[in-house]
């Protein structure tokens, strides 16, 4: 697992987020799009998947920095998506602040996990 500081890009949903990542070797930086591993929200296609990204907006606006940290052996999904755990500014979970908002549902996947985001090492 690896933690890196991340600049957020912008929301695609309540769950998935384009991110300017830190590298830390000379100034270097790439893009990718996070899934937020621990949770699931409703799709944009209804309100309530309209109303989870602007929670997510509202918790993490564009420009906030963020910590993503790598939740799985092999980093992407399926999709490509880079999944990690996000924490926000002063070391909140994202997916449990969004899941506290009622936002979003718990959610592992079948993602082969090393990380679970609320503490358990699986």
């Amino acid at each position: 697992m690896h933690e890196f500081p991340c600049t957020l890009l912008s929301w695609h949903d309540g769950d998935t987020c384009r991110v300017l990542v830190d590298l830390d070797i000379a100034g270097l930086t790439m893009h990718r799009v996070v899934r937020v591993h621990g949770i699931d929200t409703p799709e944009l296609n209804c309100d309530a998947g309209l109303a989870a990204k602007e929670a997510a907006e509202f918790l993490a606006p564009v420009g906030t920095t963020i910590t993503c940290r790598t939740a799985k052996r092999r980093e992407c999904d399926s999709f490509g998506r880079w999944l990690a755990v996000v924490k926000l500014p002063g070391g909140r979970e994202f997916a449990a602040a969004m899941i506290e908002a009622g936002h979003g549902k718990a959610y592992y996947g079948d993602y082969d996990c090393e990380y679970d985001p609320f503490g358990v090492q699986v």
